[in-house]
């Protein structure tokens, strides 16, 4: 047997080997540790100006719908007037007949389209309420979306209740020329 005074392995190497191998997880452990806090920089918080710009819309949804509420109001009160101008002079009948069927028409149409678009508007709210999206850039655009929407009805309800405003003065002059014919005077 020979008789050998030095290990197999020595003590230095295997420092050396446990050395690099720990630094090396310390490393990997600092690089997953960076990474770990970008992502969750990365990771956009919801906005409160978004839900606050979704509750504005809200607001003025409703508020159309008060509009709208009036506006069926004023017509009734037309229909109602408009009936009681036809009853007045036999003569001109006909013609107050068709001017107030004209004028019913196109607050009818008025009528119309002014629900028409508070019910798209309703169902578009009540979409984007349903179907929140996953991200904030995406909600960013939903609400821009619905934003630029709410613009267009209400520009749309301002000329709607021009156009009404505009049928119930011909139809407070129609009134006043039969007050005249009625009355004798020209």
């Amino acid at each position: 047997m020979f008789k050998n005074d030095s290990s197999p392995i020595s003590l230095f190497s295997f420092q050396d080997i446990v050395t690099s191998l720990t630094g090396i997880m310390v490393l990997i452990i600092l690089l997953l540790a960076i990474e770990l806090l970008q992502t969750r920089e990365s990771v956009p918080q919801p906005e409160p100006s978004l839900s606050k710009e979704l509750q504005h819309a809200k607001i003025q949804q409703e508020q159309l719908q008060k509009t709208l509420q009036q506006l069926e109001q004023q017509f009734e009160q037309q229909r109602n007037q408009a009936h009681i101008l036809t009853t007045c002079d036999p003569a001109t009948l006909p013609e107050q007949i068709q001017n107030t069927l004209a004028a019913l028409a196109q607050e009818n149409q008025l009528h119309l389209r002014l629900n028409t678009q508070h019910q798209i508007l309703k169902n578009q709210i009540d979409t984007a309420s349903s179907q929140l999206p996953n991200t904030p850039q995406e909600l960013k655009k939903t609400i821009d979306e619905l934003f630029q929407q709410n613009q267009a009805v209400t520009a749309e309800s301002h000329a709607l209740q021009k156009q009404l405003q505009e049928a119930q003065a011909r139809l407070e002059r129609k009134q006043k020329q039969l007050e005249f014919s009625f009355t004798g005077k020209d």
